[in-house]
């Protein structure tokens, strides 16, 4: 079992520090979709998105590859291709990044984050895309 657990944590370490080396730009950056059929036509602006690169399966680090993965992503670029907009991506540290929006120093942030009261007070949220109620089990015995 402990070895099991030593394994587990070591993946998750070389996740983590995949993620703190990973190159941001190596995902987005160019224009998606076409003035054409977007919704609204952003031209090809770019929208910098904050996200950590840490939070499976929304946000992560391939291992194998290096490339930035996961639902966070994928989100992001459908939005820029309905609005032709280059999505930019750029990783930052979870705890400064509401902040970071509210300062300007971001256009968004993607990090399945839970909405407060707080923090609705210094950044616009889009409506609520996934509802958990997590928790840790054990053997009956």
């Amino acid at each position: 079992m402990k070895k099991k657990f030593a394994l587990f944590a070591l993946i998750i370490l070389s996740i983590f520090i995949l993620a703190s080396c990973a190159d941001s730009t190596v995902r987005g950056g160019k224009c998606l979709g076409n003035g054409n059929d977007a919704i609204v036509d952003l031209d090809c602006r770019e929208v910098t998105v904050a996200i950590e690169n840490a939070y499976l399966p929304f946000n992560y680090v391939v291992i194998e590859s290096g490339n930035p993965e996961g639902w966070d992503y994928d989100v992001w670029d459908e939005i820029c291709t309905r609005l032709h907009c280059t999505p930019v991506y750029q990783e930052a540290a979870w705890d400064g990044m509401i902040q970071a929006v509210a300062d300007g120093q971001f256009d968004a942030a993607s990090d399945g984050i839970t909405i407060t009261e707080d923090r609705a007070e210094i950044v616009d949220f889009s409506i609520g895309y996934i509802a958990l109620d997590q928790r840790l089990l054990v053997r009956i015995d």
